[in-house]
């Protein structure tokens, strides 16, 4: 069954896309500085963790979600006066979007003063006591004050989900980020989930299309795409599930698959497609570029755009 999950955010959130940092290191891993939205992985887990039983171990979310689960997301949602839908730009950006996904401003979130600044000092976890000399400082994004300055009353992060193992509440708090800060999770319907399913590509799509979440590649496709940056004005080809899509706008980075909580050790790192990326031809909902499970369900998630 198909439904629509918005998480909310209590407070400021830490997504730190560029990996761990930490109060026992120096220079610039004792900062961590924020995206203005979750990886897939966060929200995967968070949708885990509420099937999560104490003391129990897992190696992948998908464990917990079930073998079927599939993902679109995350974008940002906005409704007051009027419904706005938020697509990711990386590094550091939000593309709003009207209802009828025409495109309406590019916002800069560290321009606007939307990134909350933290100290933080690190704890011995067994002790219980902040270790001395271990100080931290952190960015973090604040999604409410966004809210405010549209007049949102709902506001937050919406997937659509497919697949899931068990219907959660309207209400339930999970971790969401980076120093266990936490999120609401509502079910959305009605006017909000028509919107937004109409910004979903069906089948093969022809028209602009947004990455609205990282796409790993193969190391011969970023080789392939870094050599052709240069000509990326007139487009480039790029294959996906063998059609070929045109390349328009490339933001190339490299993106960690999450945490293994099972082995204590960080998942895979990719080169990607980074958000923002346009391209005009899909086959489906999500452009996939490596054979990976967890990839394939919940990463490259595409948006259609009217007006680009």
């Amino acid at each position: 069954e198909l439904t629509w999950y918005l998480f909310r955010p209590i407070g400021p959130s830490l997504f730190r896309w560029k990996g761990e940092f930490s109060p026992s290191l120096r220079g610039p891993r004792v900062r961590g500085i924020s995206e203005p939205f979750p990886l897939p992985s966060t929200i995967a887990g968070a949708l885990a963790s509420v099937m999560w039983n104490p003391g129990s171990t897992y190696s992948s979310p998908l464990e917990l979600l079930g073998s079927g689960f599939r993902m679109w997301g995350p974008v940002m949602y906005l409704r007051g006066s009027r419904q706005i839908v938020g697509v990711h730009v990386y590094p550091g950006r939000v593309l709003l979007l009207d209802p009828a996904g025409k495109t309406q401003e590019l916002l800069n979130v560290a321009d606007m003063g939307l990134m909350i600044e933290r100290i933080g000092i690190g704890l011995d976890l067994r002790k219980k006591t902040a270790e001395e000399g271990m100080m931290y400082s952190a960015a973090m994004f604040d999604l409410g004050g966004l809210a405010e300055k549209y007049r949102a009353s709902v506001y937050g992060y919406v997937v659509r989900v497919d697949g899931l193992n068990v219907k959660i509440q309207s209400g339930t708090v999970v971790a969401f980020g980076g120093e266990r800060r936490l999120a609401v999770i509502k079910e959305l319907d009605g006017d909000d989930s028509k919107l937004l399913e109409d910004l979903v590509p069906r089948g093969k799509e022809d028209g602009k299309l947004v990455l609205a979440s990282p796409a790993p590649l193969d190391d011969k496709d970023f080789e392939s795409l870094a050599n052709g940056i240069a000509g990326l004005s007139e487009g480039m080809d790029i294959v996906s599930n063998e059609s070929c899509s045109r390349l328009y706008t490339a933001y190339l980075g490299s993106i960690g698959l999450g945490y293994d909580m099972a082995k204590n050790v960080r998942r895979p790192v990719y080169p990607a497609l980074m958000p923002g990326s346009c391209i005009d031809k899909a086959e489906g909902d999500r452009l996939v570029r490596v054979n990976d499970e967890l990839i394939g369900c919940c990463w490259g998630s595409l948006v259609r755009l009217k007006d680009i």
